[in-house]
This record gives structure tokens, C-alpha cells and sequence, in this order.
């Protein structure tokens, strides 16, 4: 979490987000701020209805709304989809596709149903992956399609978070080792 400058005295945090054993994380001194830092300004589109069927989601499906960069995607946490899908037998999880440069979604889609299968569920048809780019329209319709925002494990989904929850979306977070990896969870906590 630390610049690792000698050249920077203080590293100015939100109190929120990091955990108990936060100035262990960073060679400058560490500045404990109330609130969150930030200021979340609503998406003004107006969001695109968006059928569930045109996602092969039934009414009965529980749809996970997991759009954050591929990157986000940490191999250690892949049995945690394979938990949900074993707990939750209607569960389905709507991913995106970045483009070019980020993880392959055929790459990722092979890890997670693996983990699917090892927790004994049944991944056919399973994961939803759409082409991006979205425009702000589809994206916020795309929140309002879904069931529960599942959020990044390793590096949490900050403004990911705020927009779901603009919508109602409500949320699957646990925080993380390291700032990066709490920010829904310390908006949660506010």
C-alpha cells in the first residue's frame, strides 16, 4: 500500500477502509481520516431495460453481478464462485469481457467452472460473460438485471459498489488483507 518514497513523510487514509494493522502496510506515517475520502456523483444515464431472458436468466435464477476488470480475478479466490454455486443451486454470474490487454473471459470461465466443479455443482450454463464496451445505459440496466452485486476479493470494487447500490443492488463483500481490497466494505461500514 505505501509509495515507498522516502521523500513522503505522510500517507493520508481513509479510517474506514483500513484495517487494525494498516501502519504496518506502509513506510510513511500513517494518517487515519474519518469517512471515506471520496465523493460518489449518481450516473446520470437513465438505465436501459434489459430482459433477463436475453441472458438466459430465469425468473428463479439468482443473477451475481460481477463486472469488474478481469484483473480482479485472483486465482485464489475462484472457489468462492464454486461455493456460491454450490450453496445457492440457481446461482448465476454475469461477468465482462474488457478487450484486448486484460485476462482472456475463456480463461477465466475455465477457471471458475472448475471451481464449480470441485465444490460438486454443476457449472454448464453457469456464467454470463458480456462484450464490452457497455455504454452507461446498458451498464446501469445490466445492475438492475441482476439479484446481488459479488464483489472483488483482493482488490474490492469502489465505485462498483456505489452504483450498485444507487440501484438497490444489494451486496456480497468481506474485507481484504489491505486497503485495495476493502473499499466496499469501509462504504459498507459508513
Amino acid at each position: 500500500q505505501t509509495t515507498g518514497m522516502v521523500t513522503v513523510d505522510d500517507f493520508l487514509s481513509s479510517d474506514l477502509q483500513e484495517p487494525a494493522d494498516a501502519d504496518q502496510h506502509y513506510t510513511e506515517n500513517l494518517v487515519r481520516l474519518p469517512g471515506m475520502g471520496m465523493a460518489y456523483i449518481p450516473v446520470q444515464a437513465k438505465p436501459r431495460e434489459i430482459d433477463r431472458a436475453t441472458l438466459s436468466l430465469s425468473p428463479d435464477d439468482v443473477a451475481y453481478w460481477a463486472p469488474h476488470s478481469t484483473f480482479k480475478f485472483h486465482p485464489a479466490n475462484d472457489d468462492v464462485f464454486g461455493e456460491i454455486a454450490a450453496a445457492v443451486p440457481d446461482a448465476k454470474f454475469v461477468l465482462i469481457s474488457w478487450g484486448k490487454g486484460w485476462l482472456i473471459p475463456e480463461q477465466i470461465q475455465a477457471r471458475l467452472t472448475t471451481a464449480m466443479a470441485k465444490a460438486g455443482a454443476d457449472p454448464r450454463g453457469r456464467i454470463r460473460v458480456l462484450e464490452s464496451p457497455l455504454s452507461a445505459s446498458e451498464y446501469q440496466g445490466m445492475i438492475r438485471a441482476c439479484d446481488v452485486l459479488l464483489d472483488s476479493p483482493e482488490w474490492s470494487g469502489g465505485n462498483t459498489a456505489w452504483e450498485a447500490w444507487d440501484h438497490g443492488l444489494p451486496s456480497v463483500c468481506w474485507p481484504g488483507p489491505m486497503l485495495r481490497g476493502r473499499h466496499a466494505y469501509g462504504s459498507m461500514r459508513l
